[in-house]
């Protein structure tokens, strides 16, 4: 009888050995009722994980009875965990709800092979373009791609957590609808706030495009976040549907339409300039929000005169552009809109009692 080929490797030759041997280690699944028992070379299982090969080589009860115990997990998931190791053409199978249900335990007991597997998976299914089209089709699942984020996180498997993590930011930073920063829920972001507080931290190392100031310590920032966009979005809407405004009762040329301006939310042009002489000066008007400067401290709406300038600078720049309030509306900080009356002259020249009517555009589309 001949001796055994010499081109047998030495890992086939272990291989023949362990399937010639009887399973020498026992695995405990499960705690309880649903507690089961599986059988299996040590060496073979030690070889997929690192924990079970540290617990096989220490001076342990798993080492001197050759028993180990998972009681968090049931044996339909180590099944799969097994599955996903073992069978090339279930790898292949492998979708984002499987990496999803093995991850956890992949990691915690460190199956390398397991766990570089569903890092791929988890990564590729949250690829912005893949998201987007998703967008298109109708079909994004919110509630799936904060669990990968989530699962991502607690897994250290930033190959994988960064792609969810620069689609949420993208979406809490747009204002578009549906897929905007009122997409998500109060419950949703409590539980991404682990998430974003570790991101917003390490934006520079992940290169992530963040550029809010949301404030992530407050104790109600998810209520907080969402009101607060919320009102954000009806302001927007309310200024879309606003054609212009009508500026009346100034007895002088300040009368008029005023067109807001989208460059800036805090004024309103008039369509054409009209020029008036105030003070024996050509001035226009504008309707706006004042800010304090110098030594004045007043901050609310104003109806303001506009000097023109008096020559070009070398860069083209208009020269010596000056503002003066005309009439204030007191006590008009907080609001969004200039008021319809109270407004007050705060200039010598300014006389009459102006109102704003607000005329609203016959249809708004999105």
């Amino acid at each position: 009888m001949t001796s055994e080929s010499s081109d047998i490797t030495t890992d086939e030759r272990q291989a023949k050995k362990l399937r010639s041997s009887e399973p020498d280690l026992k695995v405990i699944l499960g705690s309880g009722d649903d507690q089961s028992i599986l059988w299996y070379h040590s060496q073979t299982l030690a070889a997929k994980s690192k924990y079970i090969d540290t617990m096989l080589s220490v001076d342990m009860k798993e080492r001197n009875e050759h028993v180990i115990s998972f009681p968090d997990i049931t044996t339909e998931t180590w099944e799969q965990m097994m599955k996903f190791i073992d069978d090339p053409i279930a790898v292949r199978q492998m979708n984002v709800q499987d990496a999803l249900s093995v991850i956890e335990f992949y990691d915690k007991y460190e199956f390398e092979a397991g766990r570089n597997l569903c890092s791929h998976i988890i990564s590729d299914y949250l690829k912005f373009n893949s998201l987007y089209d998703m967008e298109k089709k109708g079909t994004l699942d919110l509630d799936l791609i904060i669990d990968l984020v989530i699962v991502a996180h607690k897994a250290s498997l930033e190959d994988a957590l960064k792609p969810g993590l620069v689609y949420i930011w993208r979406k809490l930073q747009s204002s578009r609808t549906p897929y905007g920063r009122l997409m998500f829920t109060e419950l949703q972001l409590k539980r991404l706030m682990p998430v974003l507080k570790y991101s917003k931290a390490n934006r520079q190392r992940l290169r992530l495009d963040i550029h809010s100031e949301m404030d992530l310590e407050a104790e109600n920032f998810p209520k907080t976040f969402i009101s607060t966009r919320q009102s954000w979005e009806k302001d927007v809407l309310l200024g879309r549907c606003i054609s212009h405004i009508v500026v009346s009762g100034t007895s002088c040329n300040a009368d008029g339409d005023f067109t807001y301006d989208r460059l800036s939310w805090d004024q309103y042009k008039p369509d054409e300039e009209r020029t008036a002489r105030w003070g024996g000066h050509q001035v226009t008007f504008r309707v706006q929000y004042w800010e304090p400067k110098d030594e004045d401290t007043y901050k609310g709406w104003a109806i303001v005169r506009k000097y023109p300038p008096t020559g070009i600078d070398e860069d083209g720049d208009p020269i010596g552009v000056d503002k003066k309030k005309c009439w204030i509306a007191p006590y008009s900080t907080n609001h969004q809109y200039p008021p319809f009356t109270g407004w007050i002259s705060c200039d010598q020249l300014a006389r009459g009692k102006p109102t704003i009517k607000y005329v609203l555009r016959d249809e708004v589309t999105g």
